[in-house]
């Protein structure tokens, strides 16, 4: 699957971002004859940028495949990412815009997609980018932390050095915030529900209460 951008797309990802950096980004798309496409396959997607026909910026996030599901964005699985730009085009925003284009397709594509869903890098070699987007040093990024706090089965994220919720990159590139997806709200309920099965007395009744009304919310 291939999709060209068109200028009214390019008006709907920037539309929340402060006048300055919309005001940076089309002028810098129009003063360089930009063009951006978005690529699909079931493990691998990426944002193109080109100049004339040439690669000039891309940013791109893939998994291995998992047994025979192709839906890897929504399987929770791990999946990493990647950005490159040419350096004359750095510092206009137009990492900004490739990020909030990924995620606005991901979104499109899988509407249930996890908005806890992590996204992850192997090594930090962007010059600040991926602190400045919020990502974190991840908790299981090598052997020693992951035997410190005491984990023995293969973690979401083990050895990669910085993580991100899809979440917070997509508030970060397009302002605004993810619904709950249906899978999210039943794990989280499930879990409510062991924790009032284990309490006790007058406790117990007012657990049950809550319980209820959380029930009874739109999966």
């Amino acid at each position: 699957m291939q999709y060209v951008f068109t200028p009214e797309d390019i008006d709907y990802l920037i539309g929340r971002m402060s006048p300055t950096d919309k005001n940076e980004i089309k002028r810098t798309l129009l003063a360089n004859n930009l063009t951006m496409t978005y690529g699909s396959s079931p493990t691998y997607k990426k944002i193109i940028l080109e100049r004339e026909g040439v690669e000039v910026g891309r940013f791109s996030a893939g998994g291995g495949l998992i047994g025979n599901n192709p839906h890897i964005f929504d399987t929770g699985e791990t999946i990493d990412m990647g950005i490159s730009l040419d350096d004359d085009l750095q510092k206009h925003k137009l990492s900004k815009l490739m990020v909030a284009a990924l995620c606005k397709m991901l979104i499109l594509e899988y509407p249930k997609i996890r908005k806890d869903q992590f996204f992850l890098i192997d090594s930090d070699a962007s010059g600040g980018f991926w602190d400045a987007i919020g990502m974190k040093e991840g908790r299981y990024s090598d052997m020693e932390k992951r035997v410190r706090y005491g984990n023995k089965r293969k973690m979401e994220g083990e050895g990669y050095h910085k993580i991100i919720t899809f979440s917070d990159m997509s508030y970060w590139a397009l302002h605004e915030r993810l619904g709950d997806s249906g899978e999210e709200k039943k794990r989280r309920l499930k879990s409510t529900n062991k924790k009032t099965h284990k309490k006790k007395g007058k406790k117990t009744r007012r657990n049950v209460k809550s319980r209820r009304v959380r029930l009874n919310l739109k999966m």
